[in-house]
């Protein structure tokens, strides 16, 4: 079987507390193109290149990459949430032709909450199970319908107005 160029996507946990030369050099670490995303959450993403036969064996390629990087720049086992392989080609045929993602701005989450604009934008800021926006644009923050609508079934809504503060 013929090795061909792999685009892996591996999400892991992470310490808080990498700095700046700890992440230059986890990713120079990493195998081909590589780089990470941290989005300021106990995960990273680590992108990478790999050369295999086959997605499986890209697969193991990336884990193992991924593993060994993070050993010698961080020490200890690194935890592996998510894997996503690509052949190079669908992966820049993907970045030239993005999904479309279904995004909702303010009034839009205020209408499938069923409540004020405002009441929406107070969520957003002060509940800290309300999703974080994938974006910030001059009109505001946007979200994808989908964390909206998890947010909403587990949302507890209370009646009325809250109770004043002392």
């Amino acid at each position: 079987m013929r090795s061909q160029r792999w685009r892996a996507r591996v999400t892991f946990m992470h310490p808080g507390n990498l700095d700046d030369e700890q992440l230059a050099a986890l990713t120079q670490a990493l195998p081909g193109y590589g780089i990470l995303h941290d989005n300021g959450t106990d995960r990273m993403r680590a992108e990478m290149d790999v050369d295999a036969p086959s997605a499986r064996l890209a697969c193991d390629a990336a884990v193992r990459a991924l593993r060994a990087a993070h050993a010698q720049v961080v020490g200890g086992p690194v935890t592996i949430t998510g894997l996503r392989v690509l052949t190079a080609a669908d992966h820049e045929r993907e970045l030239a032709y993005p999904p479309a993602l279904d995004l909702v701005g303010t009034a839009e989450v205020a209408q499938m909450l069923g409540v004020s604009t405002q009441r929406a934008g107070e969520l957003a800021r002060t509940n800290p199970a309300f999703p974080a926006p994938v974006a910030t644009l001059k009109m505001g923050p946007v979200w994808t319908r989908a964390s909206i609508e998890a947010f909403d079934r587990g949302w507890e809504r209370r009646s009325g107005r809250p109770p004043k503060t002392a």
